[in-house]
Protein backbone atom coordinates (compact mmCIF):
# COMPACT_ATOMS: atom_id res chain seq x y z
CA UNK A 1 0.00 0.00 0.00
CA UNK A 2 1.21 3.10 -1.53
CA UNK A 3 -0.43 5.33 0.94
CA UNK A 4 -1.76 6.09 4.25
CA UNK A 5 -4.69 3.80 5.35
CA UNK A 6 -6.51 7.81 6.62
CA UNK A 7 -6.45 8.19 2.93
CA UNK A 8 -9.33 5.96 2.97
CA UNK A 9 -11.78 7.97 4.94
CA UNK A 10 -11.36 10.78 2.84
CA UNK A 11 -12.98 9.03 -0.80
CA UNK A 12 -16.15 9.41 -1.94
CA UNK A 13 -15.77 5.99 -3.51
CA UNK A 14 -14.42 2.89 -2.71
CA UNK A 15 -14.08 -0.10 -5.20
CA UNK A 16 -13.66 -3.77 -4.20
CA UNK A 17 -12.65 -6.09 -6.59
CA UNK A 18 -11.38 -10.20 -5.74
CA UNK A 19 -10.82 -9.34 -1.65
CA UNK A 20 -12.77 -10.46 1.33
CA UNK A 21 -11.28 -7.34 2.92
CA UNK A 22 -13.01 -8.04 6.33
CA UNK A 23 -11.00 -11.50 6.68
CA UNK A 24 -7.94 -10.62 4.95
CA UNK A 25 -7.50 -7.00 5.62
CA UNK A 26 -9.46 -6.07 8.67
CA UNK A 27 -7.62 -2.54 9.49
CA UNK A 28 -8.44 -2.03 6.43
CA UNK A 29 -12.19 -3.53 6.69
CA UNK A 30 -12.37 -1.14 9.61
CA UNK A 31 -11.61 2.20 7.26
CA UNK A 32 -13.93 1.10 5.14
CA UNK A 33 -16.87 0.94 7.34
CA UNK A 34 -15.87 3.84 8.62
CA UNK A 35 -15.56 5.75 5.53
CA UNK A 36 -19.12 4.65 4.27
CA UNK A 37 -21.35 4.48 7.90
CA UNK A 38 -19.56 7.95 9.15
CA UNK A 39 -18.11 9.70 5.94
CA UNK A 40 -20.75 9.02 3.23
CA UNK A 41 -18.28 7.25 0.97
CA UNK A 42 -20.08 5.04 -1.59
CA UNK A 43 -18.74 1.42 -1.75
CA UNK A 44 -18.77 -0.71 -4.84
CA UNK A 45 -17.96 -4.43 -4.58
CA UNK A 46 -17.25 -6.72 -7.42
CA UNK A 47 -16.92 -10.13 -6.14
CA UNK A 48 -19.03 -13.13 -6.95
CA UNK A 49 -19.10 -14.20 -3.49
CA UNK A 50 -21.56 -12.50 -1.10
CA UNK A 51 -18.44 -11.10 1.37
CA UNK A 52 -19.23 -8.84 5.11
CA UNK A 53 -19.56 -5.51 2.86
CA UNK A 54 -21.88 -6.49 0.58
CA UNK A 55 -24.04 -5.41 3.81
CA UNK A 56 -23.03 -2.04 3.14
CA UNK A 57 -21.99 -1.65 0.23
CA UNK A 58 -24.33 0.82 -2.75
CA UNK A 59 -23.98 -1.61 -5.40
CA UNK A 60 -22.88 -5.47 -5.65
CA UNK A 61 -21.57 -6.56 -8.81
CA UNK A 62 -20.93 -10.82 -9.40
CA UNK A 63 -19.09 -12.07 -12.06
CA UNK A 64 -18.08 -15.10 -12.77
CA UNK A 65 -15.66 -17.26 -10.23
CA UNK A 66 -11.74 -17.05 -11.22
CA UNK A 67 -12.07 -14.14 -13.38
CA UNK A 68 -10.92 -11.09 -11.48
CA UNK A 69 -7.95 -10.38 -14.21
CA UNK A 70 -10.05 -10.85 -17.48
CA UNK A 71 -12.67 -8.61 -15.40
CA UNK A 72 -9.84 -5.96 -14.31
CA UNK A 73 -8.23 -6.10 -18.06
CA UNK A 74 -11.76 -5.73 -19.06
CA UNK A 75 -12.15 -2.61 -16.61
CA UNK A 76 -8.52 -0.57 -18.02
CA UNK A 77 -9.94 -1.59 -21.62
CA UNK A 78 -12.84 0.08 -21.17
CA UNK A 79 -11.18 3.38 -19.16
CA UNK A 80 -8.70 3.56 -22.13
CA UNK A 81 -11.69 3.66 -24.34
CA UNK A 82 -13.76 5.62 -23.27
CA UNK A 83 -10.90 8.41 -22.57
CA UNK A 84 -11.06 8.13 -18.60
CA UNK A 85 -8.01 8.02 -17.37
CA UNK A 86 -5.79 11.14 -16.33
CA UNK A 87 -3.45 11.16 -19.32
CA UNK A 88 -1.19 14.17 -18.22
CA UNK A 89 -0.85 12.54 -15.02
CA UNK A 90 -0.30 8.84 -16.64
CA UNK A 91 2.43 10.74 -18.87
CA UNK A 92 4.66 12.93 -15.98
CA UNK A 93 4.72 9.84 -13.67
CA UNK A 94 4.18 6.30 -15.54
CA UNK A 95 5.82 4.08 -17.88
CA UNK A 96 5.14 1.30 -20.17
CA UNK A 97 0.90 2.49 -20.16
CA UNK A 98 1.67 2.30 -24.46
CA UNK A 99 2.01 -1.09 -23.85
CA UNK A 100 -0.85 -1.61 -21.27
CA UNK A 101 -3.37 0.25 -23.88
CA UNK A 102 -2.15 -2.07 -26.82
CA UNK A 103 -2.30 -5.26 -24.68
CA UNK A 104 -6.28 -4.41 -23.80
CA UNK A 105 -6.72 -3.07 -27.02
CA UNK A 106 -7.17 -6.29 -28.28
CA UNK A 107 -10.00 -7.22 -25.65
CA UNK A 108 -13.38 -7.88 -27.30
CA UNK A 109 -16.25 -7.06 -24.50
CA UNK A 110 -19.01 -8.44 -26.66
CA UNK A 111 -17.27 -11.48 -27.86
CA UNK A 112 -15.82 -12.75 -24.36
CA UNK A 113 -17.41 -15.01 -22.82
CA UNK A 114 -16.49 -13.72 -19.08
CA UNK A 115 -16.97 -10.17 -20.01
CA UNK A 116 -19.74 -10.59 -22.28
CA UNK A 117 -21.97 -7.91 -21.67
CA UNK A 118 -21.30 -7.25 -18.03
CA UNK A 119 -18.87 -4.37 -18.55
CA UNK A 120 -20.58 -2.50 -21.17
CA UNK A 121 -23.99 -2.51 -19.60
CA UNK A 122 -23.29 -2.27 -15.63
CA UNK A 123 -19.32 -1.36 -14.99
CA UNK A 124 -19.17 1.72 -17.56
CA UNK A 125 -21.88 3.03 -15.66
CA UNK A 126 -20.31 2.61 -12.82
CA UNK A 127 -16.65 4.00 -14.18
CA UNK A 128 -18.43 7.28 -15.23
CA UNK A 129 -19.60 7.68 -12.03
CA UNK A 130 -16.17 6.78 -10.40
CA UNK A 131 -14.62 9.36 -13.22
CA UNK A 132 -16.80 11.94 -11.61
CA UNK A 133 -15.71 11.99 -7.82
CA UNK A 134 -12.13 13.44 -6.62
CA UNK A 135 -11.22 10.46 -4.15
CA UNK A 136 -12.21 7.01 -5.11
CA UNK A 137 -9.77 3.91 -4.09
CA UNK A 138 -9.67 0.17 -5.38
CA UNK A 139 -9.13 -2.40 -3.21
CA UNK A 140 -7.73 -5.27 -4.55
CA UNK A 141 -6.59 -8.97 -3.02
CA UNK A 142 -3.14 -7.38 -3.72
CA UNK A 143 -3.01 -3.79 -3.32
CA UNK A 144 -5.00 -0.42 -2.02
CA UNK A 145 -4.53 1.92 -4.30
CA UNK A 146 -5.56 5.69 -5.22
CA UNK A 147 -7.55 5.96 -8.62
CA UNK A 148 -8.28 9.37 -7.64
CA UNK A 149 -4.92 10.43 -9.62
CA UNK A 150 -5.62 7.17 -12.88
CA UNK A 151 -8.90 8.78 -13.49
CA UNK A 152 -10.12 12.04 -14.99
CA UNK A 153 -11.55 14.58 -12.82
Amino acid sequence: MTNPLQDVLKSKVILIIGTNTTSNHPIIANYIYEAVQKHGARLIVIDPRKIQLVGISNKWLRHKLGTDVALINGLMHVIIRENLQAQTYIDERTTGFEDLRACVANIHLSTSPVLQGFLHKTLLKWLVFLQQRVRARFCMPWALLSISAALTM
